[in-house]
């Protein structure tokens, strides 16, 4: 933000800090020493870095340093816990393990960050999905997906925001093509689309449910675990990972 409202407007650096200031409502010289921090931090860091993919489509364990995409991460996480609306940008920063100030630097409006969370959100599940061909495999995504909490919560804030958001409303039905994809796998390759959207929704509703009873994610964890075999047994013959 405060380097796109120096190339916009032309301003001195003082008048653009003052300005970001205002919008984050952060002091002057805090607002200073992190764009310095960020400067230093960017300056130092590798060109390119080699990542490895995570096994879970969880927020997890974000990597320290990596930029847009620890922060991306860091609001997943955010948002699972207090919705898009209650985003808090010093902490997707902490989450991130990254300064505040790299927040406006990757990010000049809020929306950014919201969109590459959501992005960062669907291409997680699509690198799981694409290796997940066997039944055995599919119905391990779709286990890792609905039994951790974090998932589920930052999914039902996604469709909210959905209702709200041409960019979400995009990718939440793609989210929401996948999983079905993955149920038809799971399932039965001769089960309808129409049939596999419904196990979707149905699994969409019972982990809002689950996490309204459970808070902490181990229980919750456990009792969706039953859930999503019992959903997938119901629904024809699957091959289900012992």
């Amino acid at each position: 933000m405060y380097r796109e409202r120096i190339a916009a407007t032309d301003e001195s650096q003082v008048k653009a800090r003052r300005y970001v200031g205002d919008q984050l409502g952060i002091k002057q010289a805090t607002l200073h020493r992190w764009i310095r921090a960020a400067d230093a931090s960017e300056a130092a860091a590798p060109a390119s870095a080699a990542t490895t993919p995570s096994r879970s489509i969880s927020p997890g364990t974000v990597r320290r340093g990596t930029g847009r995409d620890a922060l991306a991460a860091g609001a997943i996480g955010e948002i699972a816990d207090l919705g898009v609306g209650g985003m808090r940008l010093r902490e997707v920063a902490h989450r991130a393990g990254i300064s505040v100030g790299s927040v406006a630097y990757h990010f000049p409006e809020r929306k950014d960050l919201v969109d590459a969370a959501v992005d960062t959100f669907a291409e997680r599940l699509d690198a799981r999905s694409a290796a997940a061909i066997e039944a055995q495999a599919a119905a391990a995504v779709l286990r890792d997906f609905y039994c951790d909490r974090e998932t589920s919560l930052f999914w039902a804030e996604a469709r909210i925001h959905a209702t709200r958001d041409d960019h979400a409303g995009d990718v939440a039905d793609h989210i929401h093509a996948a999983l079905s994809k993955l149920v038809v796998r799971a399932v039965d390759t001769r089960l309808g689309a129409d049939r596999a959207r419904q196990i979707v929704a149905t699994l969409n509703t019972a982990a809002v449910d689950t996490a309204r009873r459970h808070r902490q994610p181990g229980p919750y964890g456990r009792a969706m675990t039953q859930t999503v075999r019992r959903t997938l047994a119901g629904s024809a013959t699957p091959q289900l990972e012992k």
